[in-house]
């Protein structure tokens, strides 16, 4: 990866760390809006994750189980962020009728 790609890479993680960072301070201290603003960051590093582990998995394995590394990437994501967008969207639904 060459020294210009590198650079543009940690600014974008820059960016999005410091947006991250004042979250809080865009939609409210309340539990429930805290549980809704981390639900809707989970999208973004949902397919981060996906194409990172993909990536990773594919250096490990051979050329033959490619297929089915992508599909994994993408089941065991959708199990994983699945449950906990679940748990994030119920806290915030309790935070609001209560």
């Amino acid at each position: 990866m060459s020294r210009g790609r590198i650079a543009v890479h940690a600014l974008t993680i820059s960016v999005i760390a410091n947006f991250v960072s004042d979250w809080d301070v865009l939609v409210g201290n309340r539990p429930g809006s805290a549980a809704l603003s981390s639900s809707l960051l989970l999208v973004p590093a949902f397919f981060l994750s996906v194409f990172i582990e993909r990536w990773i998995a594919y250096l490990l394995v051979r050329a033959q189980k490619r297929n089915a590394v992508r599909r994994w990437s993408w089941r065991a994501n959708l199990y994983t962020y699945e449950g906990m967008i679940i748990l994030l969207l119920a806290i915030a639904l309790f935070d609001r009728l209560r």
